[in-house]
C-alpha cells in the first residue's frame, strides 16, 4: 500500500534574542496506515541558507540494535552491519515493484 494524502506541520524558532531565526516544514503522509514524514525542509531565514530531506523509502516495524545509539560508536556508525540489512530489504522493495510493474510477479 502507497503513500495516502499528505498534512503539513511547520515550526518556527527564534534566536536568542528573539528575532525568528529558523524555519521547519514538514510533510506528513500515512504510509502502510502510519503517519509517516515523507519531507523535512529547514530554512534560516537570517542567512536565506536551507536544506530538503526527503525520504525516499520507508520500511516499518524493522529492529534497530541499541548499539547504535551508543555515543562511543558514534565514529563507526555508517559502516554499522544494520544499515546493509536496511538497504538489502530496499532493494527487494524496489525490485518487487519493478518486476510487477513489468508483469513479472
Amino acid at each position: 500500500m502507497g503513500p495516502s494524502p499528505s498534512a503539513n506541520s511547520s515550526k518556527l524558532s527564534p534566536d536568542f534574542a528573539g528575532r525568528l531565526f529558523k524555519s521547519e516544514h514538514c510533510t506528513v503522509e500515512i504510509v502502510d496506515g502510519i503517519p509517516t514524514i515523507t519531507k523535512i525542509v529547514m530554512k534560516n531565514v537570517q542567512s536565506g541558507g536551507s536544506s530538503e530531506i526527503d525520504v525516499t523509502k520507508v520500511i516499518h516495524n524493522k529492529q534497530m540494535p541499541a548499539d547504535l545509539f551508543d555515543p562511543k560508536h558514534l565514529p563507526e556508525i555508517a559502516d554499522h552491519p544494520f544499515w546493509k540489512t536496511v538497504t538489502q530489504s530496499a532493494m527487494r522493495i524496489e525490485g518487487g515493484a519493478r518486476d510487477m510493474a513489468a508483469g513479472e510477479n
